[in-house]
């Protein structure tokens, strides 16, 4: 008698022969080492929120030692991914950072120019939060609230037809809610925000390079709009210097022109 054999009949399975259903019986059933590597798995962003790129139900499943390994830095096959999303219509980066992306997608052919890619958006990042900081501790919230939208906390979402293997099917239900609870996340969220921002100017020391100073001129039109209320062209002239200061990066990093 086989080793299968001895086995299928130790659990009674209906005939001794039944390797084939003993072979799935082992398959289906998870060893603890595969339970806790499981237990580990997190949600791998394809584009990195730390470099700017949005929530997405696009992500991949890594353990939590390969994921933390990554870091903020992508791939070219990520890359390749990003852009399949763009051309369906789907929006994976900021606004903020889409200058950036638009300049170093198209110019990734290999793992090493992804990794100086990331580089490249990290440090725009960064900059870009240094300007928002700026404007805040110099103009208030209330400009930049316009970037928040907290109203998206008085929503209640639910999903229908949620099915793991086939999340294409998922559908998402969005209901307003206003209660009590859903206030206080909403000033939490606007709270913790603009703290985070104060935080930012706080912190020294930075291996960053700012190419925006609280006195910049750059940042004199933007001043102004604020102060008479014309958030309008505040918005525009804050959309020229981030785009303005991204090309400027990518030129100091790359030593050319785009």
């Amino acid at each position: 008698m086989g080793q299968l054999d001895k086995v299928a009949k130790i659990l009674k399975l209906p005939t001794a022969d039944n390797a084939e259903t003993l072979i799935a019986m082992i398959k289906t059933e998870p060893t603890d080492k595969e339970r806790r590597k499981t237990a580990d798995m997190t949600a791998y962003h394809i584009g990195p929120l730390s470099l700017g790129f949005c929530h997405s139900k696009h992500f991949k499943p890594m353990c939590r030692k390969c994921n933390s390994a990554k870091n903020n830095r992508f791939t070219k096959a990520d890359v390749g991914t990003l852009i399949a999303l763009e051309r369906q219509g789907e929006q994976v980066v900021s606004w903020h950072s889409k200058y950036i992306w638009d300049i170093v997608k198209n110019r990734i052919s290999n793992d090493a120019e992804a990794k100086k890619a990331s580089s490249i958006m990290a440090k725009c990042h960064q900059n870009i939060l240094n300007i928002f900081a700026i404007i805040h501790k110099t103009c208030g919230k209330e400009f930049l609230m316009g970037y928040l939208h907290p109203e998206y906390s008085m929503v209640d979402y639910r999903f229908k037809n949620f099915d793991l293997n086939h999340l294409e099917t998922t559908v998402v239900v969005a209901t307003p809610l206003d209660n009590k609870n859903k206030r206080k996340n909403q000033e939490r969220y606007v709270r913790i925000a603009f703290e985070s921002l104060d935080e930012f100017l706080k912190k020294k020391n930075r291996k960053t390079h700012f190419l925006v100073k609280e006195s910049s001129a750059a940042l004199m039109p933007i001043y102004l709009a604020i102060k008479n209320n014309d958030f309008a062209t505040a918005d525009i002239e804050l959309k020229k210097l981030i785009e303005e200061v991204s090309l400027r990066i990518y030129q100091i990093e790359t030593c050319v022109r785009p």
